[in-house]
């Protein structure tokens, strides 16, 4: 009995690889919206969602009019503005936004609307700018 349970441990054990591949956090996509739409009178709240993570929105959608638009706001104020000028035109836009960051969707007159939640990964960004941009003796001097 004492032999099969020490087998059972051993079996079930995780190795150090499964262990790091488990920690990685997944780079796919959120989708939070997939093929929304939004008719010809204007909509200041057309859809709203709320970030899981931080990463980037990543919206597109495809104009049904010509000069027509779709603007996405987080409640940072942050925001991307799509101005479409033809009939059937297809816009991707993105921008960073913070975990817990409620995002809104206003625009007229737009069909194919997607809307995906970009994870980061790491701080990689972060420390290039730190190193690339800023010197120690500069900065410190």
């Amino acid at each position: 009995m004492l032999k099969k349970l020490i087998q059972r441990l051993l079996e079930s054990r995780t190795t150090p690889a499964q262990a790091g591949h488990n920690a990685m956090p997944s780079s796919a996509s959120i989708e939070l919206l997939s093929g929304g739409s939004i008719n010809s009178e204007w909509n200041g709240n057309a859809y709203t969602g709320v970030a899981a993570t931080d990463g980037y929105i990543v919206t597109s959608a495809r104009a049904t009019t010509p000069n027509t638009f779709l603007t996405i706001v987080s409640a940072e104020f942050t925001s991307t503005n799509m101005f479409f000028a033809n009939t059937g035109t297809l816009l991707t836009s993105a921008f960073p936004i913070s975990k817990g960051m409620r995002w809104t969707i206003m625009g007229q007159n737009v069909t194919e609307i997607s809307v995906k939640l970009t994870k980061l990964i790491g701080a990689g960004g972060i420390k290039l700018l730190r190193n690339f941009f800023f010197c120690k003796e500069v900065a410190y001097a």
